[in-house]
Formats: structure tokens, sequence, C-alpha cells
């Protein structure tokens, strides 16, 4: 599209019949000539057209790092000679991204455009990506169009840069042009210029622009240039060029390291290209399976590639930009196929490049392999029977799943393993940026795992905030998205909250119906009704406008919502034994009876019934207004469960599920009151329960 766009553009210019010529410049200036010499303007685009960067480690790297030439070829340095491969930096960035030997290694091509007044070189409008063109009309303009090529090598284990090459090319339409070498003032112009020259450029009187790159035909040496800031280049000159400013693969920056020019074959590609073009030739190409079932026999199409099977008329499910998610096979086994078009081939990059690193978490889709043709790229995942959404919500695609809605026991196991699949990520500084109902996908082992990565970031280490730009899906994303503040994890908190209301209300949301939600979390109007105490104490600070107040994630899965009854009662008794400890009238025991005390509205013996109460009289003596002697009762009778009448066991339910429930529903801000006054108070006990 970027490239239809820009191409319609240059067509329609309106130019005079005298030439106009660009000439780029590595520091990343576009300077504006007519084609006798005349110089009319500059543009700064403040980037570099070429850059690099290199760690301390990255020529100690097997194999050696690579370096671009003005031209966008690739040279490496191998054995005490440099090495011209056959692959341009193009070809490398196009490449899916791989993982070799604990490192990762991944490109990313972004687009710029400039509209500019062709007279005075004004910037009239600015286009980036996916941004749309924002442009004064005029009659008079030309576009300029900056495509940056970026080949990375990551350590898979911390995630940081080893070593990246950028390139960054004028988009054109390739048609040379002719300036004559006996225009002196032309290439006076060209000599003068302060900065190497990258290419020339021209929009002829066909509106067309056009480009020449001059590259001597022989070459018998390399020279690696130092512009600072730890960026070199490699450039491809004469036997007789001595070259200034040589950069050296060393600590001595004006050592020059020879080597003769090598085209490098990898006959392992080669080879490993010939293996599926042979397999294809000895196997029958298979375009029709018979699927049986039960009920009927089912014909679907298959379009076999070269490891991935893709079951067209069995789509699981849509998303943005075209995604398709197919049934399929790989290796044997059935996988999910996610199909998107190419020019979302950088998201596709994205979520590959989070998921090596991170897949290996039982909480967070399992990754198999990628391909990709002409039109689409081919993702293939695990294969999972529905969504967080689909077993929590009726729908008609859950109904044909044979999906069941889950009980809220079932749903709380969901959402724990919800939140420890983001807490790994957030441990590897991976933000999600877009957790959703529909982005946790459940197993047919009942385990839910993160899913959809293409909005992910990887924070750099030590950085815990990041930029403005917009990622997320609109009804899920906190205030500091929506008013276009800095982020930092705290993002996938919020999300990860309003997704915990959702699957416990059965498709509601706190902030309202889908319209109304995102006026709604701007001005923080929202209702927590439906749930329990303890998801509404959690939920509650999930979804805080102020990110700095929201909790951790190792908060969140820790939390007393996923609590199992033996753990609150253990929770209650070591309260209780905390009260005895400090002794009759301490400072605790009258802070907390307190801060209860609006939790009951009568005395507690009145609510646990005569029958229950007779058995207490036997021995001690109680204080029936007092929280710390009904945390007492409840410690003793867990202790002597097995001493209580049979009929008095029938009465409060068995050990420990039973029993809880019987004190919980009698007194159902007991339990929250004292977590939340232990947790605001700061007392010790908190951390036997919950570590950060």
């Amino acid at each position: 599209m970027f490239f239809l766009l820009i191409s319609v553009a240059l067509a329609q210019l309106a130019l005079p019949k005298q030439e106009l010529v660009l000439i780029s410049t590595l520091e990343g200036k576009i300077h504006a000539l007519n084609s006798l010499g005349v110089y009319q303007w500059t543009l700064d685009t403040n980037k570099p057209l070429i850059s690099s960067y290199y760690s301390e480690i990255a020529f100690e790297e097997n194999p050696a790092p690579l370096i671009t030439t003005l031209s966008g070829e690739v040279v490496e340095f191998v054995n005490g000679n440099f090495i011209k491969l056959r692959q341009n930096i193009k070809d490398l960035v196009e490449r899916p991204p791989d993982y070799v030997r604990n490192r990762i290694y991944i490109g990313e091509k972004s687009l710029r455009a400039y509209i500019l007044d062709k007279n005075s070189g004004d910037v009239l409008g600015y286009y980036e990506n996916s941004q749309q063109f924002s442009q004064d009309k005029t009659s008079e303009t030309i576009t300029i169009g900056l495509v940056n090529y970026m080949y990375s090598v990551l350590d898979a284990n911390t995630m940081n840069t080893i070593y990246n090459i950028s390139y960054t090319e004028l988009l054109t339409l390739h048609k040379t042009i002719n300036i004559h070498k006996t225009n002196t003032d032309f290439f006076s112009y060209l000599q003068n210029i302060d900065g190497a020259i990258t290419a020339l450029h021209s929009f002829d009187t066909a509106g067309e622009l056009s480009k020449e790159v001059y590259i001597p035909e022989y070459t018998q040496k390399i020279k690696l240039n130092n512009v600072g800031n730890n960026m070199i280049y490699a450039e491809l000159v004469d036997e007789n060029d001595e070259g200034k400013n040589v950069f050296a693969l060393t600590h001595e920056p004006l050592l020059m390291i020879e080597g003769q020019i090598e085209e490098k074959v990898y006959w392992w590609w080669v080879i490993l290209l010939l293996i599926p073009l042979l397999y294809g030739l000895l196997k029958r190409k298979k375009t029709i399976q018979v699927m049986k079932s039960e009920a009927a026999v089912e014909t679907v199409e298959v379009v076999e590639k070269k490891k991935i099977e893709l079951f067209v008329d069995k789509i699981l499910g849509h998303g943005s930009q075209g995604t398709t998610v197919f049934e399929g096979m790989f290796q044997e086994r059935p996988v999910a196929v996610k199909r998107m078009l190419k020019n979302c081939i950088k998201e596709a990059k994205q979520e590959v490049s989070l998921l090596i690193k991170a897949d290996a978490h039982p909480n967070v889709v399992t990754f198999f392999a990628w391909e990709e043709d002409d039109t689409f790229v081919y993702l293939a995942f695990e294969k999972c029977v529905g969504t967080l959404a689909d077993v929590v919500t009726e729908s008609i695609k859950k109904k044909k799943k044979g999906l069941k809605i889950k009980k809220i026991p079932e749903i709380l196991k969901l959402l724990h393993d919800s939140a420890l699949g983001l807490s790994y990520l957030h441990k590897l500084n991976i933000v999600h940026r877009d957790i959703k109902p529909m982005n946790i996908l459940i197993d047919s082992k009942n385990i839910a795992k993160i899913a959809d990565m293409a909005s992910g970031k990887r924070l750099a280490k030590d950085v815990s905030s990041f930029g403005t730009q917009a990622h997320g899906s609109s009804g899920w994303q906190p205030k500091e998205v929506l008013a276009n503040q800095r982020r930092t994890k705290a993002v996938d908190i919020f999300s990860l909250g309003c997704t915990f209301y959702y699957s416990l209300t059965k498709g509601g949301h706190p902030f309202g119906s889908r319209i109304q939600r995102d006026n709604n979390i701007l001005s923080s109007n929202y209702s927590l009704k439906g749930i329990s105490n303890e998801a509404k104490h959690l939920i509650q600070k999930m979804i805080q406008m102020d990110f700095s107040k929201r909790p951790q994630i190792d908060y969140v899965h820790q939390h007393c919502l996923f609590w199992s009854s033996q753990i609150k009662l253990n929770f209650l008794q070591d309260v209780s034994d905390l009260l005895e400890a400090e002794g009759n009238g301490s400072l605790l025991e009258i802070e907390l009876e307190c801060y209860c005390k609006f939790m009951m509205d009568r005395p507690w013996d009145e609510v646990l019934g005569a029958e229950f109460i007779a058995n207490l009289g036997k021995y001690r003596k109680y204080d029936h207004s007092s929280v710390k002697d009904l945390l007492r009762v409840i410690r003793n009778k867990m202790h002597h469960f097995h001493d209580m009448p049979e009929l008095l066991k029938v009465l409060v339910g068995p050990m420990p599920d039973g029993f809880f429930e019987f004190f919980d529903k009698r007194f159902p801000l007991l339990f929250i009151t004292l977590f939340d006054y232990l947790e605001i108070s700061g007392n010790r006990l908190i951390s036997k329960y919950i570590k950060i």
C-alpha cells in the first residue's frame, strides 16, 4: 500500500521542464539541484541513511558481524579477509526470523515519506508506516519516500542487541538518468558536498523518480569508514585508493585490515532449498483430504506448503488487517496456522521474536514454524480449543467447538494461569500491550495461555517506560494509552483486570458497554458489581487510573482471590495466633477491632446460631462482639473438628471447603477485611503469603 501511494503521488507530479536532481548523503541530507548544477534547496531528514551499532562483544562473535556498504551490499570479516555476501541487506531483512546458538537474527523494514514544495523545499506533509498522509494541498509538490532496512542480532537470554546494521534508500522507479560529463557545474557541486554521497536521484520531465549509484566496477579492497558514535560502513575501493578515516576491527583506530573481496557461497543454503523441491517432485501433491467424523464425512481443501499444511475450509478465527487463523498440520501434529498479509510482516516478525524467547512457559502459547509466499506470512502455533472469551460466554462459536461455560473455580484457575503467563513475560521485560479475553487461549487440558504477541514490546535493560505509539484494542486500554502518555508494564495489569471482571461476570466489563468504555476509562467511571469481595479487592487495584499504584503482576497471581479454602483457613489461624501473641489490649488488637467493626452489625453468636454456640460454652468464655474472639473460635474448631458432634459437623460442612464456606457465608467481609488491614498496615504476616 505504501509503495502504491508513493507511486501514485509520483505519477501525478506536474513538474517544470527543467529536471530536478536529488543528491542523498550519508548523514541524511537530501540536496536538490537542477540538471545544470544550480542549487535549489536541502531537506535534512535528521537520520543517517547508513548507521550501525556494535556492542563490545560483537567482533568476538562467530559468525562475524556484518557491515553494510553505501549501496546496501553486505560484507563480513572472516579469517583476515573481507567477504562480500551474495545477499544484500534487503535480502537479509526479508528472511524469516531465525534462532541459532542462542542468537536471534531478525530484520525490520520501516517507511517514511516527505511531501515538499518543489520550488522552496518546504515540508508540507509527512507520512510514517501506518500513519496517513498529512499534506497541504498545492499544485506544485514532490514526494520523497525513504525505506529503512535494519538487520539485528540479539542475545536470546537478555534480548540485548549484539549488533545491528541499518540502510536507507530513497524510494525510486529505478529509471537511470544521464547527466553529461561536460556539465562541469553539476559535478563540481558533487565534489564539494560535505559527506559521503549514497546516490543520485532525479525527477525527469515525465515525473518519474530515477536513480543512479556510483560504485567502482573493479575493486580489489574494502575499507571501513568510521563516522563516529560507534557507527561504521564498508566501502568498495579501487586498489590505488589510499582511503581516509579507516576503521579497523581492532582497538587501533587508524589501522586498516586489508583483504581480498570474495563471493561467499553458502552451499548449505542451496542444499536446504533443493530438499523441498526434490521432495515435491517425489511426492504427489495433495489437494483434497477427507476428514471423517461420527456424524458425517467432510471434504476439506488443503493448501500444502513446505512444512505447514493449511486447511483453508477450517477457520478458527479472524483478526485485524486481514489476518485469519486456520486449522493445520505441522510435523504430524495439529496446529493453528495464523495467515497474515505480507504487509504485516513487521508485526509477524515482532510476534515471533518475542515468542522465541517466551514460549518455554506453559502459560504462553508455543510457536512452531514460520513460512511465507508472495502474498502471505504463515505462523504455526500449538492448537487450542478456544479462547477465554469462548469458555465464559454463550456463543455459537463455543457451541460448535463443544465448549462449556466454566464454573467460578474453573474460571479462577484459568485467570491464575493467565497471570502466571504474564508474569513470565514481564520477567523477560516484555510488555504484551493487547491483553484481552480473546488473546488468552485454552488448550485441551484446560490450561490458559497468553497469545497474540504482535503488539508486544521488549524493553531494554533498566528501562521501565516506553513511548506513546498506539497499540492494543479499544475498550481494554488504560487511561495513559488513550491520553497518549508514556506507559509501563502497568498497561498489561489494567487490561488483565478488565479481563478478570469479564470472565467472572460472563462477559461484563467494569467500564460498561463497548461504545462507552473508552470515555468511561478516561473519566474513571466503573462498576464492579456481581463479583466476590476478594475479586473486587484485586480488580479495583488493577484498574486504578494512576498506573504507578497498580500492583505488580507477581502480586496479582499471589492474591488471596486465588487461594484455596485451606490456605484461607491457615491465614485466619495465623491472624488469630498473632493477636494472641501480642496480648490483650495490644495496639494491633485495638486497630484491628476498629478496622473490622463495620463488618458485624450484631454480635457474632446470633449469626452462628444456638446449636453452634451451645458447643462453645464448655471450653472458654468469649466476647461475642470481638473479632479477636471470633477468630479464636474458628481456630479452635479447625483444630478440634474431629471432636465435634456429628450433627455439628454436618452443619458446618467438611474440611476445608465446607468449613470455610460456613463462616464465609455468615461473615462475608471478615476474611477480605483482615487481609486488607494487614496489607495496608504492612504487617509482616502478609509477606508469608505474598512474596514480591
